[in-house]
């Protein structure tokens, strides 16, 4: 088996073609020296009408890895600013007042 690589389009093609005519899942992935789970999942990920379609497969997995790392982004100003003034120390209102404006209905702490 390989270590942790992502399945390429080349694969997924091979994965495509072996379903299509009526492979089984740990025989294709034996073929491609994969675990049968990671075959599996990727059948199950990207089947639209319960066909696999690897040129759909293989786009979304680039869409998946181009939004996998981004950082949340605070996008209400008012939020951002008293967050940034309590990380500064340049707050005028108390801990617990910023707090409250950050976690209105406290579900969270800044820790």
């Amino acid at each position: 088996m390989k270590s942790h690589h992502k399945l390429s389009s080349q694969e997924r093609d091979k994965i495509a073609y072996w379903y299509a005519i009526g492979t089984r899942i740990r025989e294709i992935a034996r073929r491609l020296e994969r675990s049968p789970s990671s075959i599996s999942s990727e059948i199950k990920r990207n089947r639209v009408d319960g066909i696999y379609h690897s040129i759909h497969a293989h786009k979304a997995a680039i869409a998946r890895k181009q939004h996998s790392h981004k950082k949340y982004l605070l996008k209400n100003n008012t939020i951002l600013t008293s967050y940034m003034a309590l990380r500064e120390g340049t707050c005028d209102e108390t801990p617990f007042a910023v707090r409250a404006s950050l976690f209105p209905f406290g579900t969270g702490t800044l820790s």
